[in-house]
């Protein structure tokens, strides 16, 4: 009687593994002279949520740009006490001073856009203050606008920053490094 049970049973199971293996349904592809499907129309309101979305993140951007160019004069200050320190020390500030010359022109370079973006954010065409889209077409530009203005702005002052921390890593007193078992 077990063996009959067992046998059932393992029957039943390789009977179901084998329609499990068998499609449940066909796939049926696309003919020659078959209209293509027509393609679904963007959604307005989706749309104005993902440009809310990107002006409040631009926005956010263009605030805390704001933000670095307060502490400009501060960090200004401060690289040129490092610089002041590494020349007393009788070290080799050239590149150092160079990087900084060069970091002072680009921020004079990069101010312009930003100025822009903070006016595109002040004017918010196509949004209304609290930042909700009344004007689709006008938010589209207006997210564009901003977002080349701040890119711009960054793509401006990316190398010349970079370059700059590398002078002042050079400027560092080498601390040497303990060996952790």
């Amino acid at each position: 009687m077990k063996t009959r049970l067992q046998t059932l049973f393992l029957a039943f199971t390789l009977f179901a593994l084998v329609l499990l293996a068998l499609p449940a349904q066909s796939a049926l592809a696309a003919g020659h002279d078959d209209p293509p499907t027509p393609a679904a129309t963007p959604d307005p309101e989706r749309a104005k949520i993902r440009l809310e979305w990107a002006f409040a993140n631009l926005k956010l951007a263009v605030q805390r740009i704001g933000l670095n160019l307060e502490y400009q004069d501060e960090f200004l200050a401060r690289v040129e006490d490092l610089i002041a320190k590494a020349k007393e020390q009788g070290k080799d500030v050239a590149a150092a001073e160079k990087a900084l010359a060069d970091y002072k022109q680009a921020l004079a370079q990069a101010k312009p856009f930003y100025e822009q973006a903070v006016s595109l954010v002040q004017t918010h065409e196509g949004f209304d203050a609290s930042g909700k889209v009344t004007d689709l077409e006008k938010a589209r530009e207006t997210v564009r606008a901003l977002g080349e203005a701040v890119k711009q702005y960054r793509e401006t002052l990316r190398e010349p920053l970079r370059a700059l921390r590398e002078a002042l890593k050079a400027l560092r007193p080498e601390t040497p490094r303990r060996n952790r078992p």
